[in-house]
């Protein structure tokens, strides 16, 4: 009778060691929940800023392209108007 009530004495203390690691367990898969929680919030805010950073870079390369063509054609207006003044430097000697 005396082993029995070791064993059960025994068995008491790993049942309460195991009650102490599982409220320990508990806790951490609480505070692991907020964290998951948290990232979530933050990678759905993320995604938000690279959506609007995407559409503002949408809008800057229709903005180079734009600025690109009107660079392109004021080129040659200035090509077109060197080739004027050099004519008209001929015509009147210079």
């Amino acid at each position: 009778m005396a082993e029995v009530t070791k064993l059960v004495s025994a068995n008491n203390k790993i049942l309460g060691k195991n009650n102490s690691l599982i409220t320990e367990n508990n806790r951490v898969l609480k505070g692991n929940a907020k964290s998951i929680k948290d990232n979530n919030k933050a990678i759905e805010k993320n995604s938000k800023v690279l959506q609007a950073n995407a559409k503002v870079l949408a809008e800057n390369n229709k903005l180079l392209k734009s600025n690109h063509e009107l660079l392109t054609s004021n080129h040659e207006l200035l090509t077109s108007n060197h080739e004027l003044l050099l004519k008209i430097a001929e015509k009147i000697g210079v």
